[in-house]
C-alpha cells in the first residue's frame, strides 16, 4: 500500500463506521440476548458472561472489516507474522511443561480451542486456543482503534472548539467543558494543537506508555471481579478469567482518547496564568484512578473479613495478568503501528479545517 492511497482508505473506513456503527452495538445485543436465551443465563455472572462474549463476537466481525482499509503499517507484516506465529509456540510448550495440564490458565486457554467447553488440556489445544486469543485480540483491537479514530476524525475538532463558543447554553460548550475538565469559571478564549514530532517511525515511547495504561486500567477494573466475594465463590476461576479478559479488550476506549489529546498538544487559551492542556482533564474523567482503588481496598478488606481463600485469588490474579500482560502488548503494538500516525495527522488537520471555518463564519457575522 503506498501513502498516496493512505488517506482514501481511512477516509472510506471513517464513513463506514460512522454510517453502520450503530447498528454493530444492535446486532451485539442481539447476539448476547440470543446466547443468553440459549444457555439460560439468570446469574448476574452468568449474564455478564454472555455480554461480553456478544460484543467481542460483534467486534472480530467489525475487525475483520476494518482490517481490509486500515492504514499501511509502520513495521511492514512481513517481520510481524513470523513473531504472531512462534509466540504461542513458545508460551503453550514452556505453560503445558513447566506447570502441567491442571494450570488454570492451561485450562482457560484450553477453552478457547473447545468453544467454550471442556476437555483434556493438551500442548495441541493450548496452541489452539493461544491462536483464538491472538486473533481475537487483534481484530477487536483493529475495530476499537478504527472507531475511535473515525469518530475522532470526524467530530472531535468541533468538541475542542466548543469551548471558545460565545454561548454559554451551548449543548457542545457544556460537554466538553465536562469532558475536558475545565471549570465553567474560566473564560477560554482560543484552544491551539502542538503536535509532538513524528518521523514517520514505529513510536516505542507511546507503545510503551499505552501498553502499560491498557495494564494497569485492566489490573485496576477487573479487581473487581477477582476480589468481589459473590464472584470468586459462584464464578469457576477460568469464568472469572474469560470475563476479565474480555472486558479488558475494550479497556483503550479509555486510554485511546486522552493518549491522542496528550500527543496532538490540545491546550485551552484564557486569562489564566497557565496554559491548560486538555488530556490532562480527559485522563481524570476516564480513568477515575482514586475510585477504583479506594473500591480495590475496599474489596480486599471485605474479602479478609468473610475469610475467603487468598491462594484461589492469587491464582485467579497470576491468570490474569499473564493473559493482560501479553494483551496489552498486543494491543498496544496495532494501534501505534497501524493508527496513531494517520489517528494523529487526520486529527490535526481536521480542527485546522474547523477552526478556519469557524473564523470565517465569525468574520461574515461581523460584517
Amino acid at each position: 500500500m503506498g501513502s498516496n492511497d493512505a488517506k482514501p482508505r481511512h477516509e472510506k473506513l471513517d464513513a463506514i463506521i460512522i454510517t453502520y456503527f450503530p447498528l454493530v452495538i444492535l446486532s451485539c445485543l442481539l447476539t448476547v440476548g440470543i446466547l443468553s436465551t440459549e444457555y439460560s443465563a439468570s446469574t448476574t455472572y452468568d449474564i455478564l458472561y454472555w455480554l461480553c462474549v456478544g460484543f467481542v463476537v460483534g467486534f472480530v466481525a467489525l475487525g475483520v472489516l476494518c482490517a481490509f482499509f486500515m492504514d499501511s503499517p509502520m513495521i511492514k507484516y512481513r517481520y510481524v507474522v513470523p513473531v504472531l506465529i512462534l509466540l504461542p509456540i513458545i508460551l503453550s510448550y514452556a505453560l503445558f511443561y513447566i506447570y502441567g495440564k491442571g494450570f488454570a490458565p492451561n485450562l482457560f486457554i484450553s477453552r478457547f480451542y473447545f468453544f467454550m467447553g471442556d476437555g483434556e488440556v493438551t500442548v495441541r489445544t493450548m496452541l489452539a486456543g493461544f491462536y483464538v486469543i491472538e486473533t481475537t485480540v487483534l481484530f477487536v483491537a483493529i475495530a476499537v482503534s478504527s472507531v475511535i479514530s473515525a469518530y475522532f476524525r470526524r467530530y472531535f475538532s468541533r468538541l475542542m472548539l466548543g469551548l471558545v463558543s460565545h454561548n454559554p447554553e451551548s449543548k457542545t460548550k457544556k460537554i466538553a467543558l465536562w469532558l475536558f475538565d475545565v471549570p465553567d469559571i474560566i473564560d477560554v478564549k482560543d484552544v491551539v494543537l502542538e503536535p509532538e514530532g513524528d518521523d514517520g517511525k514505529f513510536n516505542s515511547e507511546v507503545f510503551k506508555e499505552v501498553a502499560f495504561d491498557i495494564f494497569y486500567m485492566g489490573f485496576i477494573i477487573c479487581s473487581y471481579i477477582f476480589l468481589n466475594p459473590y464472584f470468586v465463590n459462584e464464578m469457576p476461576i477460568e469464568e472469572m478469567v474469560m470475563v476479565s479478559l474480555l472486558l479488558s479488550l475494550f479497556i483503550a476506549a479509555l486510554i485511546i482518547p486522552w493518549h491522542i489529546i496528550r500527543a496532538v498538544g490540545a491546550k485551552a487559551i484564557s486569562q489564566a496564568p497557565r496554559e491548560l492542556y486538555l488530556w490532562r482533564g480527559m485522563k481524570r474523567r476516564l480513568s477515575m484512578s482514586v475510585l477504583a482503588i479506594t473500591f480495590f481496598m475496599l474489596l480486599i478488606t471485605l474479602l479478609a473479613y468473610l475469610d475467603m481463600d487468598f491462594s484461589k485469588v492469587l491464582i485467579t490474579y497470576g491468570s490474569y495478568i499473564l493473559l493482560m500482560g501479553v494483551t496489552s502488548i498486543l494491543y498496544s503494538f496495532i494501534y501505534v503501528n497501524n493508527f496513531y500516525s494517520q489517528f494523529k495527522k487526520g486529527l490535526v488537520d481536521n480542527f485546522n479545517d474547523e477552526k478556519q471555518k469557524k473564523l470565517k463564519k465569525y468574520r461574515e457575522s461581523d460584517l
